[in-house]
Protein backbone atom coordinates (compact mmCIF):
# COMPACT_ATOMS: atom_id res chain seq x y z
CA UNK A 1 0.00 0.00 0.00
CA UNK A 2 1.85 3.11 -0.94
CA UNK A 3 2.10 5.80 1.85
CA UNK A 4 -0.54 8.58 2.19
CA UNK A 5 0.90 11.56 -0.28
CA UNK A 6 1.48 15.01 1.37
CA UNK A 7 1.27 16.79 -1.53
CA UNK A 8 1.37 16.45 -5.48
CA UNK A 9 3.26 18.92 -7.36
CA UNK A 10 3.07 19.53 -11.51
CA UNK A 11 6.83 20.65 -11.61
CA UNK A 12 7.00 21.49 -15.26
CA UNK A 13 5.13 20.80 -18.76
CA UNK A 14 7.45 18.13 -19.22
CA UNK A 15 4.64 16.05 -17.06
CA UNK A 16 7.46 15.83 -14.07
CA UNK A 17 5.76 14.72 -10.55
CA UNK A 18 6.84 15.07 -7.55
CA UNK A 19 4.84 13.41 -4.52
CA UNK A 20 5.73 13.68 -1.39
CA UNK A 21 4.98 11.41 1.45
CA UNK A 22 5.45 10.93 4.75
CA UNK A 23 7.63 7.89 6.69
CA UNK A 24 6.77 4.90 4.57
CA UNK A 25 6.81 1.60 6.64
CA UNK A 26 7.26 -2.02 4.73
CA UNK A 27 4.41 -4.64 5.77
CA UNK A 28 5.06 -8.72 5.87
CA UNK A 29 2.67 -11.31 4.81
CA UNK A 30 -0.41 -10.93 7.60
CA UNK A 31 -3.99 -11.96 7.78
CA UNK A 32 -5.16 -8.78 9.35
CA UNK A 33 -5.56 -10.77 12.59
CA UNK A 34 -5.16 -9.41 15.92
CA UNK A 35 -1.14 -10.01 16.86
CA UNK A 36 -0.30 -11.05 13.00
CA UNK A 37 0.67 -7.97 11.71
CA UNK A 38 4.38 -7.41 11.85
CA UNK A 39 5.80 -3.44 10.35
CA UNK A 40 9.47 -2.93 9.89
CA UNK A 41 10.85 0.41 11.63
CA UNK A 42 10.95 3.59 9.00
CA UNK A 43 12.78 3.71 6.60
CA UNK A 44 15.50 6.11 6.11
CA UNK A 45 14.46 9.29 3.23
CA UNK A 46 16.95 7.74 0.62
CA UNK A 47 15.66 4.12 0.75
CA UNK A 48 11.68 5.00 0.99
CA UNK A 49 9.94 3.93 -2.06
CA UNK A 50 6.00 4.27 -2.65
CA UNK A 51 4.30 3.31 -5.77
CA UNK A 52 1.74 5.49 -7.25
CA UNK A 53 -0.34 4.63 -10.50
CA UNK A 54 -1.67 7.91 -12.67
CA UNK A 55 -3.91 6.43 -14.44
CA UNK A 56 -5.58 3.17 -15.04
CA UNK A 57 -3.62 1.76 -18.05
CA UNK A 58 -0.10 3.10 -16.67
CA UNK A 59 3.25 1.41 -15.70
CA UNK A 60 4.45 0.64 -12.26
CA UNK A 61 7.74 2.71 -12.45
CA UNK A 62 11.09 1.10 -11.39
CA UNK A 63 12.00 2.91 -7.97
CA UNK A 64 15.50 1.49 -8.53
CA UNK A 65 15.77 3.74 -11.54
CA UNK A 66 13.92 6.97 -10.52
CA UNK A 67 15.72 9.76 -9.03
CA UNK A 68 15.24 9.94 -5.17
CA UNK A 69 15.35 12.92 -2.81
CA UNK A 70 14.73 13.80 1.11
CA UNK A 71 11.22 13.27 1.26
CA UNK A 72 10.42 12.60 -2.34
CA UNK A 73 10.71 10.86 -5.62
CA UNK A 74 10.51 12.56 -9.20
CA UNK A 75 9.96 10.65 -12.46
CA UNK A 76 7.74 11.04 -15.76
CA UNK A 77 4.88 9.09 -17.06
CA UNK A 78 4.02 8.70 -20.55
CA UNK A 79 0.45 10.05 -20.75
CA UNK A 80 -0.94 13.29 -21.88
CA UNK A 81 -2.47 15.36 -18.88
CA UNK A 82 -5.95 15.56 -20.15
CA UNK A 83 -5.66 11.72 -20.21
CA UNK A 84 -4.88 11.79 -16.80
CA UNK A 85 -7.39 14.06 -15.48
CA UNK A 86 -9.36 11.36 -17.12
CA UNK A 87 -8.85 8.62 -15.37
CA UNK A 88 -10.36 7.97 -11.99
CA UNK A 89 -8.40 8.31 -8.77
CA UNK A 90 -6.99 4.57 -8.06
CA UNK A 91 -6.44 5.75 -4.16
CA UNK A 92 -8.37 8.12 -2.41
CA UNK A 93 -6.90 10.40 0.74
CA UNK A 94 -7.46 8.53 3.90
CA UNK A 95 -9.44 10.01 6.32
CA UNK A 96 -12.40 11.67 4.70
CA UNK A 97 -15.44 10.69 5.71
CA UNK A 98 -17.57 8.03 2.58
CA UNK A 99 -14.61 7.90 0.74
CA UNK A 100 -13.36 4.53 -0.53
CA UNK A 101 -11.17 3.10 1.51
CA UNK A 102 -7.17 2.65 1.61
CA UNK A 103 -6.24 -0.03 -0.90
CA UNK A 104 -4.98 -3.22 0.63
CA UNK A 105 -2.96 -6.44 -0.26
CA UNK A 106 -4.27 -9.42 1.77
CA UNK A 107 -1.33 -10.67 1.93
CA UNK A 108 -1.63 -14.71 2.53
CA UNK A 109 -5.25 -15.57 0.80
CA UNK A 110 -6.21 -19.23 0.48
CA UNK A 111 -9.04 -21.30 -1.08
CA UNK A 112 -9.99 -18.19 -3.14
CA UNK A 113 -13.11 -17.78 -4.79
CA UNK A 114 -15.55 -16.03 -7.07
CA UNK A 115 -18.49 -14.69 -4.90
CA UNK A 116 -20.79 -12.88 -6.76
CA UNK A 117 -19.01 -9.17 -7.75
CA UNK A 118 -15.87 -10.06 -4.65
CA UNK A 119 -13.24 -12.17 -4.20
CA UNK A 120 -13.34 -14.27 -0.82
CA UNK A 121 -10.34 -15.90 0.36
CA UNK A 122 -9.36 -17.62 3.83
CA UNK A 123 -6.85 -16.01 5.82
CA UNK A 124 -3.67 -17.44 6.88
CA UNK A 125 -5.02 -17.86 10.58
CA UNK A 126 -7.84 -19.96 8.52
CA UNK A 127 -10.35 -18.88 10.95
CA UNK A 128 -11.33 -15.54 8.72
CA UNK A 129 -12.58 -14.73 5.78
CA UNK A 130 -11.08 -12.28 3.37
CA UNK A 131 -13.42 -9.89 1.26
CA UNK A 132 -12.12 -7.70 -1.91
CA UNK A 133 -14.39 -4.34 -2.60
CA UNK A 134 -16.94 -4.68 -5.09
CA UNK A 135 -15.54 -5.06 -8.81
CA UNK A 136 -15.36 -1.91 -10.87
CA UNK A 137 -14.36 -1.81 -14.42
CA UNK A 138 -11.26 0.12 -14.45
CA UNK A 139 -10.55 -0.35 -10.95
CA UNK A 140 -8.28 -3.55 -9.70
CA UNK A 141 -8.80 -5.86 -7.11
CA UNK A 142 -8.01 -4.59 -3.97
CA UNK A 143 -8.98 -5.69 0.07
CA UNK A 144 -9.01 -3.78 3.01
CA UNK A 145 -8.61 -4.59 6.88
CA UNK A 146 -12.24 -3.89 7.58
CA UNK A 147 -13.50 -6.37 4.75
CA UNK A 148 -13.40 -9.96 6.95
CA UNK A 149 -15.93 -11.98 8.58
CA UNK A 150 -14.43 -14.00 11.75
CA UNK A 151 -15.73 -17.84 12.04
CA UNK A 152 -16.28 -19.31 15.09
CA UNK A 153 -15.08 -22.91 15.41
CA UNK A 154 -13.15 -25.69 16.89
CA UNK A 155 -10.74 -27.07 13.73
CA UNK A 156 -9.47 -24.20 11.51
CA UNK A 157 -11.18 -23.60 7.80
CA UNK A 158 -10.57 -25.84 4.85
CA UNK A 159 -12.64 -24.33 2.08
CA UNK A 160 -15.41 -21.82 0.70
CA UNK A 161 -18.13 -22.14 -1.97
CA UNK A 162 -20.07 -19.89 -3.33
CA UNK A 163 -24.00 -20.80 -3.72
CA UNK A 164 -27.29 -18.62 -4.92
CA UNK A 165 -25.50 -15.65 -3.48
CA UNK A 166 -24.49 -16.86 -0.02
CA UNK A 167 -20.95 -18.22 0.72
CA UNK A 168 -20.10 -21.62 2.69
CA UNK A 169 -17.00 -21.75 5.02
CA UNK A 170 -16.09 -25.39 5.68
CA UNK A 171 -14.19 -26.58 8.22
CA UNK A 172 -13.65 -30.38 8.84
CA UNK A 173 -16.30 -30.46 11.82
CA UNK A 174 -18.74 -27.95 10.40
CA UNK A 175 -20.08 -25.34 7.93
CA UNK A 176 -20.63 -22.23 8.43
CA UNK A 177 -23.10 -19.79 6.15
CA UNK A 178 -22.32 -16.18 5.58
CA UNK A 179 -25.54 -13.77 4.00
CA UNK A 180 -26.51 -10.50 3.05
CA UNK A 181 -24.98 -8.12 0.31
CA UNK A 182 -21.47 -7.90 1.03
CA UNK A 183 -19.14 -4.49 2.12
CA UNK A 184 -19.53 -1.31 -0.08
CA UNK A 185 -16.01 0.57 -0.77
CA UNK A 186 -16.52 2.90 1.71
CA UNK A 187 -17.11 -0.17 4.38
CA UNK A 188 -20.75 0.59 4.07
CA UNK A 189 -22.87 -2.49 4.63
CA UNK A 190 -21.58 -5.71 5.12
CA UNK A 191 -21.91 -9.30 5.79
CA UNK A 192 -23.87 -11.02 8.62
CA UNK A 193 -22.31 -12.77 11.27
CA UNK A 194 -21.26 -16.17 10.10
CA UNK A 195 -24.25 -18.70 11.43
CA UNK A 196 -23.57 -22.82 11.72
CA UNK A 197 -25.69 -25.03 10.09
CA UNK A 198 -26.79 -28.66 11.63
CA UNK A 199 -24.69 -30.90 10.18
CA UNK A 200 -22.40 -33.57 11.49
CA UNK A 201 -19.56 -33.25 9.57
CA UNK A 202 -17.70 -30.79 7.28
CA UNK A 203 -15.38 -31.11 4.70
CA UNK A 204 -12.15 -32.92 4.71
CA UNK A 205 -10.17 -32.06 1.71
CA UNK A 206 -10.96 -28.55 0.06
CA UNK A 207 -10.04 -30.48 -3.57
CA UNK A 208 -13.04 -31.87 -3.17
CA UNK A 209 -15.19 -28.84 -3.16
CA UNK A 210 -16.96 -28.39 -6.65
CA UNK A 211 -20.26 -26.58 -7.47
CA UNK A 212 -23.52 -27.84 -9.15
CA UNK A 213 -27.21 -27.07 -10.38
CA UNK A 214 -28.00 -28.78 -7.43
CA UNK A 215 -25.83 -28.14 -4.66
CA UNK A 216 -22.35 -27.87 -3.29
CA UNK A 217 -20.62 -31.55 -3.33
CA UNK A 218 -17.87 -32.11 -1.02
CA UNK A 219 -16.16 -35.19 0.71
CA UNK A 220 -16.67 -35.26 4.64
CA UNK A 221 -16.05 -37.96 7.37
CA UNK A 222 -18.96 -40.17 5.95
CA UNK A 223 -18.12 -39.91 2.43
CA UNK A 224 -18.98 -37.75 -0.76
CA UNK A 225 -21.67 -35.30 0.22
CA UNK A 226 -24.27 -32.82 -1.06
CA UNK A 227 -25.16 -29.28 0.49
CA UNK A 228 -28.26 -28.82 -1.32
CA UNK A 229 -29.81 -25.47 -2.25
CA UNK A 230 -31.78 -25.18 0.50
CA UNK A 231 -28.91 -25.62 2.92
CA UNK A 232 -29.99 -29.67 3.83
CA UNK A 233 -26.63 -32.11 4.19
CA UNK A 234 -27.19 -35.59 2.84
CA UNK A 235 -24.44 -38.10 1.92
CA UNK A 236 -25.23 -38.87 -1.85
CA UNK A 237 -21.90 -41.36 -2.85
CA UNK A 238 -23.28 -44.50 -0.67
CA UNK A 239 -23.30 -45.95 -4.45
CA UNK A 240 -19.38 -45.50 -5.14
CA UNK A 241 -18.19 -45.93 -1.21
CA UNK A 242 -16.43 -49.18 -2.19
CA UNK A 243 -14.56 -47.45 -4.69
CA UNK A 244 -13.50 -44.34 -2.85
CA UNK A 245 -12.54 -46.66 0.20
CA UNK A 246 -10.01 -47.89 -2.58
CA UNK A 247 -8.91 -44.92 -4.07
CA UNK A 248 -9.98 -42.49 -0.91
CA UNK A 249 -7.70 -39.58 -1.75
CA UNK A 250 -9.51 -36.95 -3.87
CA UNK A 251 -6.87 -34.97 -5.92
CA UNK A 252 -9.22 -32.18 -7.40
CA UNK A 253 -13.13 -31.86 -8.43
CA UNK A 254 -14.61 -29.92 -11.17
CA UNK A 255 -18.01 -29.64 -13.30
CA UNK A 256 -18.27 -30.11 -17.13
CA UNK A 257 -22.04 -28.19 -17.54
CA UNK A 258 -21.91 -29.08 -21.06
CA UNK A 259 -22.48 -33.19 -19.88
CA UNK A 260 -23.78 -32.51 -16.19
CA UNK A 261 -20.87 -34.28 -14.78
CA UNK A 262 -19.41 -33.53 -11.62
CA UNK A 263 -16.10 -35.35 -11.98
CA UNK A 264 -13.13 -36.47 -8.96
CA UNK A 265 -10.57 -37.47 -9.63
CA UNK A 266 -8.84 -40.04 -6.65
CA UNK A 267 -6.00 -41.41 -5.97
CA UNK A 268 -4.76 -45.25 -3.63
CA UNK A 269 -2.21 -45.58 -1.24
CA UNK A 270 -0.24 -46.67 -3.68
CA UNK A 271 -0.61 -44.02 -6.55
CA UNK A 272 -3.31 -45.93 -8.82
CA UNK A 273 -5.98 -43.49 -9.94
CA UNK A 274 -9.38 -43.42 -10.95
CA UNK A 275 -12.03 -40.75 -11.93
CA UNK A 276 -15.56 -40.90 -9.94
CA UNK A 277 -18.23 -39.48 -12.27
CA UNK A 278 -21.63 -37.94 -11.32
CA UNK A 279 -24.35 -37.49 -13.66
CA UNK A 280 -26.49 -34.67 -11.45
CA UNK A 281 -29.38 -34.59 -13.58
CA UNK A 282 -30.05 -38.08 -13.76
CA UNK A 283 -28.55 -38.78 -10.31
CA UNK A 284 -26.33 -41.76 -11.64
CA UNK A 285 -22.98 -42.49 -10.82
CA UNK A 286 -19.86 -44.21 -13.28
CA UNK A 287 -16.26 -45.00 -12.41
CA UNK A 288 -13.61 -44.01 -15.58
CA UNK A 289 -10.27 -46.02 -15.08
CA UNK A 290 -8.42 -44.46 -17.77
CA UNK A 291 -5.70 -46.42 -20.16
CA UNK A 292 -2.45 -44.84 -18.30
CA UNK A 293 -3.86 -45.70 -14.54
CA UNK A 294 -2.02 -42.65 -13.21
CA UNK A 295 -3.95 -40.46 -10.63
CA UNK A 296 -4.59 -36.88 -11.97
CA UNK A 297 -2.89 -34.50 -9.95
CA UNK A 298 -5.58 -31.30 -10.96
CA UNK A 299 -8.07 -31.22 -13.78
CA UNK A 300 -10.33 -28.05 -15.07
CA UNK A 301 -12.72 -27.74 -17.76
CA UNK A 302 -11.42 -25.27 -20.19
CA UNK A 303 -13.38 -24.06 -23.45
CA UNK A 304 -15.54 -26.78 -23.09
CA UNK A 305 -13.26 -29.79 -22.94
CA UNK A 306 -12.29 -31.54 -19.56
CA UNK A 307 -8.17 -31.58 -19.39
CA UNK A 308 -6.31 -33.34 -16.54
CA UNK A 309 -2.84 -33.21 -15.16
CA UNK A 310 -0.69 -36.56 -14.69
CA UNK A 311 2.02 -36.95 -11.79
CA UNK A 312 4.54 -36.17 -15.04
CA UNK A 313 2.76 -32.89 -15.78
CA UNK A 314 1.65 -34.07 -18.58
CA UNK A 315 -1.83 -32.29 -19.93
CA UNK A 316 -4.59 -34.68 -21.07
CA UNK A 317 -7.62 -33.30 -23.06
CA UNK A 318 -10.70 -35.32 -23.60
CA UNK A 319 -11.63 -36.40 -27.34
CA UNK A 320 -15.67 -37.07 -27.67
CA UNK A 321 -14.30 -38.35 -31.16
CA UNK A 322 -11.61 -40.96 -29.92
CA UNK A 323 -11.86 -44.23 -27.74
CA UNK A 324 -8.81 -44.68 -26.66
CA UNK A 325 -7.21 -43.09 -23.57
CA UNK A 326 -3.69 -42.73 -24.48
CA UNK A 327 -3.64 -45.25 -26.93
CA UNK A 328 -5.16 -47.62 -24.80
CA UNK A 329 -8.88 -48.86 -25.38
CA UNK A 330 -10.60 -49.19 -22.44
CA UNK A 331 -13.85 -50.61 -22.64
CA UNK A 332 -17.06 -50.21 -20.54
CA UNK A 333 -18.74 -52.28 -17.75
CA UNK A 334 -22.40 -52.32 -16.46
CA UNK A 335 -23.22 -53.67 -12.77
CA UNK A 336 -26.67 -54.05 -11.31
CA UNK A 337 -27.70 -53.74 -7.77
CA UNK A 338 -29.27 -57.06 -6.11
CA UNK A 339 -32.56 -57.61 -7.72
CA UNK A 340 -34.79 -58.89 -5.34
CA UNK A 341 -38.65 -59.50 -7.26
CA UNK A 342 -40.16 -61.47 -4.08
CA UNK A 343 -38.52 -59.62 -1.39
CA UNK A 344 -35.60 -60.15 0.68
CA UNK A 345 -35.54 -63.78 1.29
CA UNK A 346 -38.42 -64.87 -0.82
CA UNK A 347 -37.25 -67.28 -3.77
CA UNK A 348 -37.72 -66.47 -7.91
CA UNK A 349 -37.20 -68.42 -10.61
CA UNK A 350 -34.68 -66.28 -13.15
CA UNK A 351 -34.92 -68.27 -16.81
CA UNK A 352 -33.34 -65.75 -19.12
CA UNK A 353 -31.41 -62.28 -19.46
CA UNK A 354 -31.99 -60.38 -22.88
CA UNK A 355 -29.51 -57.81 -23.53
CA UNK A 356 -30.50 -55.01 -26.13
CA UNK A 357 -27.72 -53.12 -27.34
CA UNK A 358 -26.73 -51.47 -30.66
CA UNK A 359 -23.05 -52.60 -32.24
CA UNK A 360 -21.35 -48.86 -32.82
CA UNK A 361 -17.85 -51.07 -33.89
CA UNK A 362 -16.37 -54.15 -33.23
CA UNK A 363 -15.95 -55.55 -29.04
CA UNK A 364 -16.57 -59.06 -27.08
CA UNK A 365 -18.98 -59.29 -24.20
CA UNK A 366 -18.35 -60.43 -20.84
CA UNK A 367 -21.80 -61.00 -19.05
CA UNK A 368 -21.47 -62.92 -15.49
CA UNK A 369 -24.00 -63.40 -12.34
CA UNK A 370 -24.08 -63.40 -9.06
CA UNK A 371 -26.55 -65.17 -6.20
CA UNK A 372 -27.84 -64.78 -2.76
CA UNK A 373 -26.03 -61.43 -2.21
CA UNK A 374 -22.55 -63.39 -3.09
CA UNK A 375 -19.99 -61.04 -3.38
CA UNK A 376 -18.08 -63.01 -6.50
CA UNK A 377 -19.37 -63.37 -9.73
CA UNK A 378 -19.78 -66.84 -11.61
CA UNK A 379 -20.89 -68.69 -14.36
CA UNK A 380 -19.53 -66.18 -17.22
CA UNK A 381 -21.11 -66.44 -20.49
CA UNK A 382 -18.46 -64.78 -23.39
CA UNK A 383 -19.47 -63.56 -27.03
CA UNK A 384 -17.21 -62.93 -29.80
CA UNK A 385 -17.65 -60.12 -32.43
CA UNK A 386 -18.95 -62.40 -34.85
CA UNK A 387 -21.48 -63.56 -32.65
CA UNK A 388 -22.26 -60.17 -31.82
CA UNK A 389 -22.46 -59.14 -35.56
CA UNK A 390 -24.92 -61.91 -36.60
CA UNK A 391 -27.15 -60.64 -33.65
CA UNK A 392 -26.84 -57.37 -34.49
CA UNK A 393 -25.69 -56.67 -38.09
CA UNK A 394 -27.23 -53.32 -38.29
CA UNK A 395 -29.69 -51.17 -35.92
CA UNK A 396 -30.42 -52.71 -32.48
CA UNK A 397 -29.89 -56.45 -31.56
CA UNK A 398 -30.49 -58.58 -28.65
CA UNK A 399 -28.64 -61.67 -26.71
CA UNK A 400 -30.29 -63.87 -24.57
CA UNK A 401 -28.35 -65.78 -21.42
CA UNK A 402 -29.47 -68.47 -19.27
CA UNK A 403 -28.51 -68.19 -16.08
CA UNK A 404 -26.19 -71.08 -14.44
CA UNK A 405 -28.55 -70.58 -11.09
CA UNK A 406 -32.01 -69.82 -11.75
CA UNK A 407 -33.57 -70.92 -8.11
CA UNK A 408 -32.34 -67.66 -5.63
CA UNK A 409 -33.14 -64.97 -3.59
CA UNK A 410 -31.31 -62.41 -5.53
CA UNK A 411 -29.36 -61.62 -8.53
CA UNK A 412 -26.89 -59.44 -9.91
CA UNK A 413 -25.69 -59.09 -13.34
CA UNK A 414 -22.62 -57.45 -14.62
CA UNK A 415 -21.82 -56.83 -18.58
CA UNK A 416 -17.96 -56.21 -19.87
CA UNK A 417 -16.58 -55.23 -23.22
CA UNK A 418 -13.84 -57.28 -23.55
CA UNK A 419 -11.70 -56.02 -26.47
CA UNK A 420 -12.70 -53.37 -29.28
CA UNK A 421 -10.49 -50.54 -31.13
CA UNK A 422 -13.83 -47.78 -30.80
CA UNK A 423 -16.95 -47.10 -29.69
CA UNK A 424 -18.18 -50.51 -28.87
CA UNK A 425 -21.40 -51.29 -27.58
CA UNK A 426 -24.08 -49.26 -26.88
CA UNK A 427 -26.35 -50.25 -23.99
CA UNK A 428 -30.40 -50.42 -24.21
CA UNK A 429 -31.56 -52.01 -21.74
CA UNK A 430 -31.81 -55.02 -19.37
CA UNK A 431 -34.67 -57.59 -18.98
CA UNK A 432 -35.47 -60.44 -17.22
CA UNK A 433 -37.12 -63.27 -17.92
CA UNK A 434 -38.55 -64.73 -14.16
CA UNK A 435 -41.56 -66.32 -12.26
CA UNK A 436 -42.11 -65.78 -8.17
CA UNK A 437 -41.44 -69.07 -5.93
CA UNK A 438 -43.95 -69.86 -3.41
CA UNK A 439 -41.33 -70.53 -1.04
CA UNK A 440 -39.98 -67.84 1.59
CA UNK A 441 -36.94 -68.47 3.88
CA UNK A 442 -35.42 -67.04 7.02
CA UNK A 443 -32.08 -66.42 7.85
CA UNK A 444 -30.76 -69.23 10.40
CA UNK A 445 -30.79 -67.58 14.16
CA UNK A 446 -33.54 -65.61 13.25
CA UNK A 447 -36.34 -67.56 13.88
CA UNK A 448 -38.93 -67.69 17.07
Amino acid sequence: MPAAPRSITLVNQRAVVQVTTSNVTWKEARDYGPHRERERAPLPHDERRSTYYLCQSATNYDPAAATWFRGYVEFSDTMTDSTIVAQGPLYTQPGTLGTSLPHDCPGVARRVVQHGDVVAALSDSKQRVLFSAPGVPGDGLWFSPAFVADVEDTSPLVALASLDGRLYAFSRTGIHVIDDSGFAKNDVDGYSLPQRLATDGGCIDARSVVVTPSGVLFLSPAGLSMLSRSGQVTLFGAAVEDTLAAYPTVQAATVDPKTSRALFQCVSAGGAGVTLVYDYLAGVWTTSARGDSAAAKSAAVIGGVYHYVTPAGQVHAEDVASYVDNASWVGQTWETGWIKLTGLQGYQRVWRLLIRFRRRSAFALRVSFAYDYSDTYSTPVDFTDPEIFTAAPAGPGALEIAPAVQRCQAIRVKVEELAGNGQGMELLGLRLVWAKEARTTFAKGNKR
